[in-house]
């Protein structure tokens, strides 16, 4: 009898023996990109920056570390711009982290974000668009510039590249651009996302749109770099893409040199019922008290959160009820009623005025403030169905030489667009008064300054016959708030509140010179500017190009 026997498999030993011990074990990539989406998602809905800042770091370091693993180290990185792509959802991570950068004002830490996010996934829109930004406030050189024109050239070629892939997901049939007025409808885009079949499919999906806004934004600053360089006609393809029909001059837009001429008082009666200025305004007290509640380091700034996307806030002072002499806003209240002096000698009507409304900003070079009335309740607040505006805003520059100038024009809301402008430009201890219901804004500043890390700090009051004062009982900021009181545990700002003085001094203020602007607006096509002086109609806001 045969004896059967069951045959034993072999067991390697030695070196293949340990070759199968190594053998890599690779990370739960989907477990990975879950908690990575997660913690994006999260970051999104997170009140504050600060909330969000730990669950961007958890995002960026868990698709890091899937990036890094074999499986997506060793493949051919993914183009589509959805969120379950890693390399496109670390890019949307770093993005973020720089914008909360850039609206603290630390532009340096916002390129270095924005640059991640450009390593993870070169041609993000949103990055380009973001450095570009970032770059131009720390341009100090003309080196500086080339970097801002580079970024928004790429943000531009990063959107040419969705449009691309859009028309490929069509079939190659041509496709309007997204950004436009006439983007499809949610139903079409999801028909779209549906059938296109394939990677291409992303080029209609949410982020893709996204990146399609970011695009027109860098667009459009690309086309103000252009017109500040003197490079109009390198704008025009931009113009014709975004439907832009009227522009600021060039007047206004490349605007010249600070005026160098003698102090003067406007010899043209137009101009002295629209906008007038004083040099040496305040008492130099008054000046360097304002400067120091205001100056770049003062809490009052973290006390707002104040940033480029920080709403608009402001504080309201009674100008016929002034505090007892130990408040703690008796100091201020002094300035504002040295200001409101000031200003009804260049507008005698600011005399009725009962209320003063105040704000102020810590800006970069660059920034601008884009054309707008000033208004009761930022234009809430109607009165025969128009906004009220104030008797006459002022504005007093605590420092100069940063920023363009303030341009005031004589635009009303219900006429027609501006024929007549004036320029202000930014010098200490200067004061600009001007018409309360006309449109105005600030130019940003063009080429680049020596220390980009300086500021246009100014002091805006409105004086007004009649204003509501809105109290928060949070002590959130908002407009025309009362004064935080002393014992503020959220406003610390207020304990560098001056204190009242008998004597603050004295001021010799003499007229400031105020540059007049023969065209205000002109047409995207100068063939077309006679023409449109004659019988064109009042173009809607959105086609006249602005760039900030």
């Amino acid at each position: 009898m045969q004896n059967s026997s069951v045959r034993k498999r072999s067991v390697p030993s030695g070196p293949a023996r340990d070759a199968k011990k190594q053998r890599p074990s690779y990370p739960d990539l989907p477990s990975i990109l879950s908690t990575a989406l997660a913690a994006y998602t999260a970051a999104l809905a997170a009140v504050t920056p600060a909330a969000a800042a730990p669950q961007l770091a958890q995002c960026v370091s868990s698709l890091t570390e899937a990036l890094s693993s074999p499986p997506l180290a060793s493949s051919e990185p993914s183009r589509a711009r959805i969120r379950s792509n890693p390399s496109f959802l670390l890019a949307l991570a770093h993005v973020e982290i720089g914008r909360a950068a850039a609206n603290d004002g630390d532009s340096e830490s916002a390129v270095r974000a924005f640059e991640a996010a450009l390593a993870a996934f070169p041609g993000c829109v949103a990055a380009c668009a973001g450095l570009a930004r970032a770059r131009k406030e720390l341009a100090g050189d003309a080196r500086g510039l080339a970097g801002v024109e580079q970024a928004l050239g790429e943000a531009v070629e990063g959107a040419r590249e969705i449009v691309r892939a859009q028309i490929d997901a069509d079939g190659g049939d041509d496709v309007e651009d997204s950004s436009s007025e006439e983007a499809e409808d949610e139903e079409g885009v999801e028909t779209r996302r549906a059938g296109g079949g394939g990677e291409a499919s992303w080029a209609y999906g949410t982020e893709a749109l996204d990146e399609l806004d970011c695009a027109q934004e860098a667009e459009e600053q690309r086309m103000l770099f252009f017109c500040q360089e003197g490079r109009v006609d390198e704008a025009a393809d931009g113009f014709a893409d975004l439907g832009f029909t009227m522009k600021l001059s060039q007047a206004v837009l490349r605007y010249e040199a600070p005026p160098t001429a003698p102090s003067r008082a406007p010899t043209d009666p137009i101009q002295a019922l629209h906008v007038g200025a004083l040099d040496a305004a305040l008492p130099p007290t008054m000046h360097a008290a304002l400067l120091a509640l205001f100056s770049p380091t003062s809490p009052f700034w973290t006390d707002h959160a104040y940033g480029p996307s920080t709403p608009y806030f402001s504080y309201a002072m009674s100008l016929t009820i002034p505090p007892a002499p130990e408040a703690h806003t008796a100091g201020l209240s002094q300035i504002i009623g040295t200001l409101h002096s000031l200003a009804t000698q260049l507008f005698p009507s600011a005399a009725s005025a009962t209320w003063c409304e105040w704000w102020v900003h810590c800006r970069p070079h660059p920034h601008g403030h884009q054309l707008h009335f000033d208004s009761a309740d930022e234009g809430r607040e109607r009165e025969g169905g128009r906004p009220r505006h104030p008797i006459v805003s002022t504005v007093m520059y605590l420092t100069d030489g940063v920023g363009g100038p303030t341009l005031v024009t004589d635009q009303r809301i219900g006429g027609g667009l501006a024929e007549r402008g004036w320029a202000v430009y930014p010098k200490e201890n200067r004061l600009t008064a001007f018409d309360g219901s006309v449109l105005h804004g600030v130019i940003p500043g063009r080429g680049f300054i020596p220390d980009p890390t300086r500021r246009r700090i100014t002091f805006m009051a409105a004086f007004w016959d009649i204003l509501e004062t809105k109290p928060s009982a949070t002590e959130e900021p908002g407009s025309a708030r009362p004064l935080p009181p002393p014992t503020s545990k959220r406003h610390t700002w207020t304990s560098l509140l001056p204190a009242a003085r008998e004597d603050w001094g004295s001021a010799t203020s003499v007229p400031a010179l105020v540059a007049t602007l023969d065209r205000v607006w002109e047409a995207v096509d100068p063939e077309a500017q006679a023409q449109a002086a004659i019988d064109a109609p009042l173009p809607r806001y959105e086609q006249c190009f602005q760039g900030f």
